[in-house]
């Protein structure tokens, strides 16, 4: 089973929900005037990739398991055709890899995503999971983001929501 989780930062004193809908609302209009990522990216901000390397950094303390992926730039910029320094302002994402538990973190400028998928069964699902909602409250606490669920179509609380996802993901497996 295969599942991804969208973190964003969102304002403050807004209900989650309505902040996270209007931030739905904002990259619909980017894909409706057909810009791409990559097109909507400015130049790179030193700020942005401080805090993405802090967070990186915090996520890795908390989970040994995660490892960095790097990237080889200058591979990319030859199969793109455009030079490397491009290709460095395009892939600035941070992806960290745990193969253990299945799971891919990528901390983007403003946002970051967390997919994972799981085929263990009891307590290896359990200890999963928990590896998930690990990272989740790093990047809640340290990084200012919210979880939201698109499958479940709504913002996770992760103080109270940790039984109800392992039970449907251990249940499912």
């Amino acid at each position: 089973m295969s599942y991804g989780l969208n973190l964003v930062r969102l304002p403050a004193g807004i209900d989650p929900g309505v902040a996270y809908a209007q931030y739905q609302e904002e990259q619909a209009r980017y894909y409706d005037a057909g810009l791409s990522a990559a097109d909507r990216l400015g130049p790179i901000d030193p700020a942005k990739e401080e805090r993405k390397e802090r967070m990186a950094a915090a996520l890795i303390a908390s989970d040994p398991d995660l490892k960095r992926f790097e990237r080889n730039y200058a591979r990319i910029a030859a199969s793109k055709s455009i030079s490397e320094p491009e290709a460095r302002r395009r892939f600035r994402n941070v992806e960290l890899n745990d193969d253990r538990h299945s799971i891919q973190i990528e901390l983007f400028d403003d946002e970051a995503g967390v997919s994972f998928s799981f085929t263990e069964k009891g307590e290896d699902c359990a200890a999963a999971v928990r590896a998930l909602w690990g990272c989740l409250q790093v990047l809640e606490a340290e990084g200012g983001y919210r979880t939201y669920d698109p499958q479940m179509g709504r913002v996770l609380d992760l103080h109270s929501d940790f039984d109800a996802i392992r039970s449907g993901f251990c249940s499912a497996c």
